[in-house]
């Protein structure tokens, strides 16, 4: 049989549920089947309870939600922790603390640091190999909840809510105050992505590959990630950084992007040309697919060795780099089919408006040109087909070729005088390219007082 050892204290034995009144200090031996240690700070229920006349009495499960510390009484003498998720008894409670049954024992905790048993806890429960996240997530996409009652619900993308923890693919969290488990790979701790989505709620959200589509601060053709755009600017992750950029600097993954990775000693050009002798069109596949009228103007992406890709018509071509020609920074583009006139300065499109071209018979001739004289207001004397003369005023005259330039006409001034199919109908011009009276002296003007007095000046016409 062991020994059962027992000490007095404020007047009573207590070992084993029994309370013997001493007269005095002594010290005795009962057998008993088990040893218990019991210590002399244990306290007593009743004893306890007859303190607080003002306490509010409980007496139901609870469960320690952090680790805390456990103390003898209320004035702060700790005797041991408890770890997180341990399940108490609570007794009850007095201004800020609790008394508890824990491990068979009375002693006392923070109110803060006691919950009752609740569906989060019997959760917990389930879950033994459980990870831990405890803190606050938001949702990465779109997504669909699952209740405690195999109920669903969506939520939408940057949401916030609290998770509890994850369990292989599955989490466990609180979203608008009720518990739902979700695909754990739909949300995210909360970082530097979710503030700055949040600081935008108007924002367009992208989630998609992108890269950059100039050498100006980027090397282009290096991929970043895109999350939402926000007026002119998209917030996205570049080797491991969020940055923001200007929306016009970033195109999502596309054809150009493609065919451009499959050419690693690629020569960027990114500039405007023209086709100087018709060419042959090819795809991705060096397959022939049609051809590229001469003086058709094209963009050059990039050349390696003697091809060059193309955009053309809003479409991708290769093409033999020697059937182009660039145009420069500074050039004027004339499209006869589509009676159109542009002017670009440093690349920069200053000017585009309606136009007459040539008659059948008094064609505007296709070709690369360049601007040779300036003149007016003057005015320009010439026949007719019929042999008769005329002679028409105009407050500006920009010479190309022979005697054909651009200019005014003072009985043009409306949109049905630049009609596209006049030039077709006998309603053209005399070869000349007839414009709105503000376009043609912008352009005066603008020849004027570019170097030179802008002779040299490129001048594109086709078709």
């Amino acid at each position: 049989m062991k020994k059962y050892k027992i000490f007095k204290h404020s007047g009573f034995i207590i070992a084993a549920g029994l309370c013997l009144t001493l007269s005095a200090s002594a010290e005795s031996e009962y057998q008993v089947t088990d040893k218990i240690e019991i210590e002399s700070n244990y306290i007593s229920n009743s004893i306890e309870e007859e303190k607080y006349p003002n306490k509010v009495s409980l007496n139901i499960d609870a469960y320690i939600n952090k680790v805390s510390k456990l103390f003898e009484n209320v004035s702060g003498n700790i005797i041991g922790t408890a770890n997180k998720y341990e399940r108490v008894i609570k007794i009850f409670e007095v201004d800020n603390w609790s008394l508890i049954k824990y491990q068979g024992k009375l002693c006392y905790i923070e109110n803060k640091n006691l919950t009752e048993i609740n569906s989060l806890y019997n959760e917990i429960m389930k879950n033994p190999n459980r990870i831990e996240i405890n803190e606050d997530i938001y949702f990465k996409d779109n997504a669909v909840l699952t209740s405690l009652n195999n109920d669903e619900a969506s939520v939408s993308k940057y949401a916030k809510a609290y998770a509890y923890f994850k369990n292989n693919d599955k989490a466990l969290i609180n979203y608008n105050g009720n518990l739902y488990y979700v695909n754990s790979n739909s949300i995210s701790k909360i970082d530097e992505l979710y503030k700055e989505a949040e600081k935008y709620p108007n924002r367009t959200d992208l989630e998609c590959e992108v890269y950059f589509n100039d050498n100006a601060q980027f090397k282009k053709y290096d991929k970043a990630y895109a999350y939402f755009k926000n007026e002119d600017k998209t917030f996205i992750k570049y080797n491991d950084n969020y940055i923001y950029v200007d929306s016009n600097l970033i195109n999502e993954i596309d054809k150009e992007y493609e065919e451009a990775s499959k050419h690693p000693n690629k020569i960027l050009q990114d500039r405007e040309s023209y086709i100087t002798n018709t060419t042959n069109m090819y795809d991705s596949n060096k397959n022939n697919i049609g051809n590229i009228e001469i003086y058709q103007k094209v963009y050059e992406i990039f050349k390696d060795n003697d091809i060059s890709l193309v955009r053309y018509d809003n479409e991708l071509y290769y093409i033999n780099n020697s059937d182009l020609e660039p145009l420069g920074p500074n050039y004027i583009e004339v499209d006869i089919s589509e009676q159109n006139v542009k002017m670009y300065k440093n690349n920069e499109l200053i000017i585009d408006g309606d136009c007459v071209t040539g008659n059948k018979k008094t064609p505007t001739n296709e070709g690369l040109f360049k601007v040779y004289e300036i003149d007016g207001p003057r005015y320009l004397y010439g026949r007719n087909g019929d042999g008769s003369s005329y002679k028409v005023y105009v407050d500006c005259f920009i010479v190309f070729d022979g005697n054909i330039g651009f200019h005014n006409v003072l009985y043009r001034t409306k949109e049905e005088h630049f009609a596209k199919d006049l030039y077709l109908k006998g309603k053209g011009s005399h070869g000349c390219v007839n414009m709105y009276k503000d376009d043609a002296l912008k352009m005066y003007d603008e020849v004027r007082s570019s170097d030179n007095k802008g002779y040299g000046y490129k001048v594109l016409v086709h078709k």
